[in-house]
């Protein structure tokens, strides 16, 4: 009975996670046009860093535990989820749209933050000194991501019709906040103990349930991000979000967690995660530099990779 009880709260909690982050989404959406900011930004930067504060929490509460192949496998996971999960579905519903410049600053930076994050790790510890370093470069992608956002600010004669800045800013900010708060309380008490159980009663290692189960919860408010996005046929948020929040993923996540407790690397991570994180972020630049757009073909092409990546994890274990 306590598995099955586990393993409802898990569920629980992801739905509960769907719905508070969407009143975060929806405040972090309100302050962004208040101050007349453009879709990539709102996805790359301000969504990105509401999506993926489950992750953070959930990573930093396991290393502050001394879980940290937990910590380490949500932060990877996580990323691994964003591409080949959340954003393959965002294509497969509605081609999404991408530029130069998204490959250029975005994508590209994904796949730099990776290779310096596998580099970090071959040595099987990733440490306090070598956090320091991942939250440096996240600084520099918000750095540049905010000069960006200046010059493609939308002028006022163009801004999208909302109320006036000053009550959307007000009505935003309290989403916002209340959205973080069940945030914060739903991730500590639905996610990393129950998560932590069931790898015990498994015997998987909790890196593995990071990888998978705990990946896939915390990045439901990713998952709900795109989909919604792309109904509304705001693809430049779906695009910004998913690749935000995984530079965020392994920038702030890892690097906050680091930072709590130096991370231990299982060899599974450096030999076959870290590699299958890489072969998406390639992936995503290869098929974006092709006509400039991801259309469902190319998100069924990344979705059948990421279920073959899935298998392939726990018939390691179990082999």
């Amino acid at each position: 009975m306590g598995i099955i009880f586990n393993f409802i709260v898990l569920f629980a909690a992801g739905l509960l996670i769907l719905k508070s982050a969407d009143l975060f989404i929806k405040g972090a959406v309100e302050i962004s046009l208040s101050l007349r900011l453009s879709k990539v930004f709102i996805g790359a930067t301000i969504v990105s860093i509401v999506t993926t504060t489950p992750e953070l929490i959930v990573s930093s509460m396991s290393s502050a535990i001394g879980e940290t192949g937990l910590a380490a496998g949500n932060a990877i996971g996580s990323c691994i989820c964003n591409i080949g999960l959340v954003f393959a579905i965002g294509a497969i519903m509605k081609d999404v749209p991408i530029t130069k410049e998204d490959l250029k600053y975005k994508v590209a930076f994904l796949l730099i933050s990776l290779i310096v994050v596998y580099l970090l790790i071959m040595d099987g510890l990733l440490s306090k000194v070598e956090a320091v370093g991942l939250l440096l470069l996240f600084v520099i992608f918000i750095f540049i991501n905010y000069r960006l956002a200046l010059k493609g600010r939308i002028p006022p004669d163009n801004a999208i019709n909302v109320p006036r800045s000053n009550h959307l800013l007000r009505k935003g900010i309290i989403s916002f906040f209340l959205g973080g708060i069940f945030t914060v309380i739903i991730a500590r008490y639905g996610l990393v103990y129950p998560g932590l159980a069931i790898a015990e009663f498994f015997k998987v290692p909790p890196a593995v349930i990071g990888l998978s189960m705990i990946a896939l919860g915390t990045s439901l408010p990713e998952l709900c991000t795109t989909v919604i996005s792309s109904r509304k046929l705001h693809s430049e948020i779906a695009l910004g979000n998913v690749v935000g929040a995984s530079i965020l993923d392994l920038l702030l996540v890892l690097g906050v967690s680091a930072l709590i407790n130096p991370l231990t690397i299982d060899r599974q991570t450096i030999l076959f995660n870290m590699p299958v994180a890489v072969l998406f972020s390639v992936m995503m630049l290869i098929l974006g530099f092709r006509n400039l757009r991801f259309s469902r073909l190319k998100g069924i092409i990344m979705l059948t990779i990421y279920v073959l990546y899935i298998a392939a994890l726990f018939s390691i274990i179990y082999r």
